[in-house]
């Protein structure tokens, strides 16, 4: 019993929007769960099928990044490494330029699979999480060295994947790369002050 209080105090001091996107995800995976019981249709109507995009299905381009695969170590990886970097950077930058980092992660992870073709099924926070995760190795103040170097060692890893497999097969080593990409491109511009609120 102590320890679930222990877990419960840790999770109060997770800063409003990353417990807000922590909270959602999970919301989202327990809907997926119980949609395999009920009705697969529930959860396929909020990933995005590019192949049945339209006005009618805009909302997908909302709901896809709080999908994840239905095995829990997909949604565990992406809420560890948001909590992890996202959390310090959210106070150390503001509110605002920690959604507008969300957003430039979120753009660029659809857009361009859109373009290319690619459906969006279980995508997940890959893309967002990556943005945030570059952004806090190249810009943050309050990161350790430690935590640095793990998304530094990440980052490469996505690289390297890159080499290896077809981008258009694997959604995920894409979302990845595509949310660093993100992530690199904000860093830009809040390094030059043209983001900054």
């Amino acid at each position: 019993m102590q320890m679930l209080l222990s877990h419960i105090n840790k999770f109060k001091k997770i800063n409003k929007v990353t417990k807000t996107i922590t909270v959602v995800s999970v919301f989202f995976y327990l809907l997926g769960i119980f949609s395999l019981i009920v009705n697969p249709m529930i959860i396929d109507g909020l990933n995005l099928d590019i192949s049945g995009f339209s006005y009618s299905t805009i909302y997908e381009i909302f709901t896809y990044p709080f999908v994840h695969d239905f095995h829990p170590s997909h949604l565990l990886f992406n809420l560890s490494l948001l909590i992890l970097f996202g959390n310090t950077l959210e106070k150390e930058i503001g509110v605002k330029n920690y959604i507008l980092l969300i957003v430039f992660g979120w753009v660029f992870n659809f857009l361009p699979m859109m373009f290319l073709g690619v459906d969006l099924q279980i995508a997940g926070l890959s893309g967002i999480v990556s943005s945030i995760m570059f952004f806090n190795i190249f810009v943050s103040k309050n990161t350790t060295s430690s935590i640095k170097l793990l998304g530094l060692v990440f980052c490469l890893d996505m690289l390297l994947n890159m080499m290896f497999v077809d981008l258009k097969k694997d959604m995920t080593v894409l979302g990845h790369l595509l949310g660093m990409f993100g992530g690199v491109i904000f860093t830009v511009f809040y390094k030059i002050k043209k983001v900054t609120f």
